[in-house]
């Protein structure tokens, strides 16, 4: 049967009244969208409020960062900070900011100026320079094949400052690159070109016999790069220069974390405990003076890094350790310079080229102690190799390096300096020696990671093949270093 006329009124009735209150619904809901944004514009802000936690709904590539590290927000007082950009507020109404590692905000804007402390995320230089498409001539520091090119403001160095007086102040300075200093495009900019050594300087021109220690290596090239040879592995390292221990370090690092204690079993001609370039922040973060970039040691490219921008040298390689846990270090030397065990302070110091007015570069220094304190860091040398391994603290991972100057240092960088020159045979005596000790006292067990610099200028090239006979020898007590890792994935 049909429906009438009469029945049928109602429904359409009930459907346009519906239909009414979505596109009422709809207007108002614009309406509050471009509202919502007109504010969120006017205030400078680049996204709505955080508040609970919220993740940011902006597709900006810097809110977009900030919602990837979100979980990384820390607190830090406002005072001291350079006047810059504030973000969302997080649960607690604080503004958020992207510092970089020399705790500048580095944008321009308004912080709450009333707040006692604000929320910040940590960004490395190289990052915020992505986030903005910073292009190449305008990047603090750009790697290319022969090195660094590094830009400095002017206005950061004072007139005087010897970077401008005296003509071998930079060589002094990035004593592992060669410096050369030039105008950059902007007359307010310096640019300090860093290259890597490719051909025979310095300490290297004083041994004749380089050339056989680069045939046994692999290096036959006359343009070779000795700072780029190294082998990483699993458990260790074979490097040429041992600027890459450090990155041997962080790769074992990441992959079992970073014990609370270490012992380091340092055998070597030098101490290796030298200022590096890196700073520290005031919540203990790492950085690179070089290029402002954090300097992670759970992320071994970030040491990488620091190693090829310079911060990170051979000379510098155990200061950072002791900054990020206790150690002992135990140093076995032809030459030691103590007759009892001394304590190892942490320090920050004035950089002399970026950072004269504010303490944050890494030093150690060396202080009496009337005994071995197990609770901080410490140090301790002989030329006693049972001496060197008494009295260890116990359930405490052991690190092994090994600068194979140790055992014949004729040239010491400088030719005429050292005559300390053992023949072959009784460097084999001392590695079987010391072998047997690590054996015997079971301390070979309790090394987790073992790492060789042959040092280029210091061990006469046409020795190097003994860290063959040497190596053998550590396996043969069980001390190995492991699977070799393809370095290219870092």
């Amino acid at each position: 049967m049909k429906t009438s006329f009469f029945e049928t009124r109602p429904l359409q009735k009930t459907k346009k009244t519906v239909l009414l209150i979505c596109l009422s619904l709809l207007c108002l809901f614009l309406v509050l969208t471009f509202t919502s944004a007109g504010w969120a514009g006017k205030n400078g802000l680049e996204e709505d409020d955080l508040s609970s936690a919220q993740k940011p709904i902006s597709s900006s590539p810097v809110a977009l960062w900030i919602e990837t590290h979100y979980h990384e927000v820390i607190e830090i007082p406002s005072s001291g900070l350079t006047v810059g950009s504030s973000y969302p507020e997080d649960e607690e109404s604080r503004a958020i900011a992207l510092i970089d590692y020399f705790h500048q905000v580095l944008k321009g804007g308004q912080l709450l100026k009333e707040s006692a402390s604000i929320s910040s995320l940590y960004v490395d230089i190289s990052t915020w320079e992505e986030l903005q498409s910073t292009p190449d001539s305008q990047r603090r520091a750009l790697f290319n094949g022969e090195g660094l090119i590094w830009r400095i403001p002017t206005n950061l160095l004072r007139k005087d400052h010897p970077v401008f007086t005296e003509p071998l102040w930079l060589e002094n300075y990035f004593s592992d690159h060669l410096p050369t200093l030039t105008r950059g495009e902007d007359v307010t900019d310096l640019k300090i070109i860093l290259e890597l050594p490719h051909e025979k300087y310095g300490c290297w021109n004083f041994d004749p016999t380089l050339e056989k220690g680069l045939s046994w290596w692999g290096l036959e090239d006359p343009n070779f790069q000795i700072p780029l040879a190294y082998r990483l592995f699993q458990d260790g390292l074979l490097s040429l220069e041992d600027q890459w221990v450090p990155l041997s370090w962080s790769y074992w690092f990441s992959k079992h974390d970073i014990p609370e204690e270490v012992i380091l079993l340092h055998i070597d001609d030098h101490q290796d405990m030298m200022d590096p370039r890196l700073g520290q922040t005031a919540h203990g973060h790492l950085y690179d003076f070089i290029t402002a970039d954090r300097v992670d040691f759970r992320n071994p490219s970030t040491v990488k890094q620091a190693i090829l921008s310079g911060a990170l040298g051979k000379g510098s390689i155990l200061t950072p350790l002791l900054f990020i846990t206790r150690v002992h270090v135990r140093h076995l030397t032809a030459r030691p310079i103590y007759s009892t065990p001394k304590a190892l302070v942490k320090n920050l110091i004035r950089d002399s080229l970026l950072t004269e007015s504010r303490p944050s570069r890494l030093h150690l220094s060396i202080e009496d102690s009337p005994q071995i304190d197990e609770a901080q860091s410490n140090y301790y040398d002989t030329d006693n190799p049972k001496l060197w391994l008494a009295d260890l603290p116990a359930d405490v991972p052991v690190l092994l390096h090994v600068d194979m100057d140790y055992f014949n240092n004729r040239y010491d960088g400088n030719s005429g300096i050292r005559t300390y020159d053992p023949p072959q045979e009784a460097q084999k005596v001392q590695m079987d020696s010391i072998c047997d000790l690590l054996q015997s006292s079971q301390v070979s067990k309790r090394i987790v990671h073992t790492s060789f610099g042959v040092s280029p200028g210091f061990y006469p090239g046409e020795l190097w093949p003994l860290t063959d006979y040497f190596l053998e020898k550590l396996q043969e007590a069980n001390i190995g270093l492991g699977a070799r890792i393809d370095p290219t994935s870092l």
